[in-house]
């Protein structure tokens, strides 16, 4: 009984200070419940961090040793819409002939889907930000539930709502764009 209590004071003393304007650390994570225990994980790891890791994983180019430029993050509310731009600088061409190999990695130009996720975001000060790329490859990978292949932009449009990450990698600057959309 006293580890309820404790519990419950716990995680209303926790929503009280999200929404009271709180610092939000990413790098916190708090894993347990009123039946067992309790235990805190910090993690060294940015969001920029465990987005170039993600891409690693998912898109199979080893991206993980670019060089930030810069991010910008609009998630948030209570279903954490919004949107994400990060994007790195790479110091050769060296990814360019896995990426050419890649059966995840496309050449230039983009898809329509693709497209029109970037280009129609009018308000959207992430996708506004991603320069015009002639000559590249680019990743999409669709992490909505109700994705059949989440390698397939070709059913963007048929829900309600969109979650995918796409990466736009430009060959010329050697720069690449990590875009998230969460609807």
């Amino acid at each position: 009984m006293k580890r309820t209590v404790i519990a419950a004071l716990t995680l209303f003393i926790a929503i009280a200070a999200i929404g009271c304007g709180a610092k939000k650390d990413d790098n916190l994570d708090i894993i347990g419940g009123a039946d067992g225990p309790t235990s805190i994980f910090l993690a060294s790891k940015s969001k920029e961090d465990k987005a170039l890791s993600w891409l690693y994983e998912k898109g199979g180019i080893n991206v993980i040793w670019g060089d930030k430029i810069s991010s910008k993050d609009t998630h948030g509310g209570f279903h954490g819409d919004g949107s994400s731009l990060y994007s790195y600088q790479f110091t050769d061409s060296s990814m360019e002939p896995e990426m050419e190999e890649s059966e995840y990695w496309k050449s230039f130009p983009i898809s329509e889907e693709v497209s029109n996720l970037i280009n129609n975001s009018i308000g959207d000060e992430c996708a506004e930000a991603i320069p015009e790329i002639s000559n590249g490859y680019y990743f999409f990978y669709d992490r909505h539930t109700e994705a059949a292949d989440p390698y397939d932009e070709s059913e963007l449009w048929n829900r309600a709502s969109i979650n995918c990450t796409v990466a736009l990698y430009d060959a010329d600057e050697d720069i690449l764009y990590i875009f998230m959309k969460d609807t």
